[in-house]
């Protein structure tokens, strides 16, 4: 089987289908000569579809630790949950992965979000704002009693700074520079539980019906920021991050800063740089892309943008 570079052969992580396979069907004899697929450009997982199902094979420890959680942290949320969520089995050996049945419904990128009427894309904001809201009121202690973490600290401003300077292009220098001198001034936020991976790639979205069926991936669910969970929308627009802002505001009755959530969705951009271990280049165009579309959109705004 095909191992990280660490050597530790309990975890798989090549782009060869046969090792996958084999280890599912020594758990799933049943699903002998069904057509299976692999996407092996997760961040902490290898995910094998079929059948069906989807399969989630850890790369490392830490994303082992965090697949054990997920079906603990996904029995917290389902009785909370207003969208189709996993149910998720995790087996053990010959090595260990996941299980649960797919959600039917495709991704939700910029492109796809771009063709949507505005009708849709108001549905869309208030299902993943009235989803959020459920997950932010769980209590903090409750979730962390069920074994959910806080998020994963980040590296400080000036380390983040230092890391994606020699990276950057000078003609985004300048955003990356605000990004980081906003996030400076801002003051403590309100913990709250959530999914903190809210982005188009974890949304099961019925074209035909245009509704969002559900929400997968609960690995890095925790208690964190509330102005970072509500970012993480912000990957496919920020139409769509206000227009989830606006919806859950009336739903919670919280007051937001929407200017915060747009920072903090820089800072996310900014990490993602950082933590590029091979071509840094499309988190550098990502980060400009992002920082013109944000332009564009509040230039486009007759009233502002606080939510």
């Amino acid at each position: 089987m095909s191992a990280v570079d660490d050597g530790d052969n309990r975890f798989l992580n090549g782009r060869d289908l046969t090792p996958y396979r084999r280890a599912i069907l020594a758990a799933r004899p049943d699903l002998e000569g069904a057509p299976l697929s692999l996407n092996p450009d997760g961040w902490d997982c290898v995910a094998v579809e079929g059948a069906g199902h989807v399969f989630k094979f850890p790369r490392h420890e830490a994303a082992a630790e965090r697949l054990i959680q997920e079906p603990k942290t996904l029995a917290l949320i389902a009785p909370h949950a207003t969208l189709t969520v996993p149910a998720m089995r995790l087996h053990h050996t010959p090595v260990l992965f996941s299980e649960h049945k797919m959600i039917a419904g495709r991704s939700v990128d910029s492109a796809f979000y771009a063709t949507l009427q505005t009708p849709v894309r108001e549905r869309l904001a208030a299902d993943v704002a009235r989803f959020t809201a459920a997950l932010n009121a769980i209590p903090v202690d409750k979730a962390l009693a069920a074994g959910c973490t806080h998020q994963r600290p980040r590296p400080t401003l000036e380390v983040l700074g230092q890391r994606v300077w020699p990276l950057l292009d000078d003609d985004v220098k300048g955003d990356a520079s605000a990004i980081l001198t906003a996030a400076s001034a801002y003051g403590p936020d309100t913990p709250v539980f959530g999914h903190f991976d809210t982005h188009g790639w974890n949304m099961a979205f019925d074209e035909n019906a245009r509704v969002l069926n559900g929400l997968f991936d609960f690995a890095d669910s925790g208690v964190g920021p509330l102005h970072r969970d509500l970012s993480y929308t912000a990957f496919i627009s920020p139409d769509l991050v206000a227009r989830v802002a606006r919806a859950y505001v009336v739903i919670t009755g919280r007051r937001l800063d929407m200017d915060r959530i747009f920072n903090e969705h820089g800072v996310l951009r900014l990490i993602e740089l950082a933590d590029a271990t091979d071509d840094p280049r499309p988190f550098v165009d990502a980060l400009r892309t992002w920082c013109d579309d944000l332009s564009r959109w509040r230039g486009a705004q007759p009233h502002g943008d606080k939510a």
